[in-house]
């Protein structure tokens, strides 16, 4: 995250199908999402997105990722990605842990994964933080 930031990397910036990138984010997380139902809710025909596919695929890495090991035991991730006033939005969604009080506005203002703060640590909480901005740095 450091090296986008400060401009160190490179972008590879091409169409990508966020169906593909999903699926393949979903695939390499399977074994930390076993015990919850993954529920991919992909609306079709979603228009190519010019982005950095492996930096795309390392941001769902980690929403996945957190959402699998932070998440209530059971409970459903739900990935999902709308076209909608011609914006795009990709949204992993988890039912977890709400932040303590004095952290939920803090970690509100973090979490791309959902309005309900799941991060149960500065850990994850990072990852999310991290994850939210970097599409925005991608193109």
């Amino acid at each position: 995250m450091a090296r986008v930031e400060a401009g160190a990397l490179r972008l590879r910036l091409e169409p990508t199908d966020l169906t593909d990138a999903v699926a393949g984010a979903v695939h390499d997380t399977k074994r930390v999402l076993e015990g919850h139902a993954i529920d991919l809710d992909v609306a079709p025909n979603l228009p190519l997105v010019r982005i950095d596919p492996q930096l795309l695929h390392h941001c769902l890495l980690n929403l996945l990722d957190n959402a699998g090991r932070y998440a209530d035991p059971g409970t459903p991730v739900v990935v999902r990605a709308e076209h909608r006033f011609g914006m795009l939005r990709l949204s992993v969604i988890d039912q977890g842990l709400v932040c303590r009080r004095a952290a939920r506005r803090r970690c509100s203002r973090r979490s791309a994964a959902s309005k309900a703060p799941t991060a149960r640590s500065a850990g994850p909480d990072w990852g999310l933080r991290s994850s939210r901005r970097s599409p925005k740095r991608w193109g």
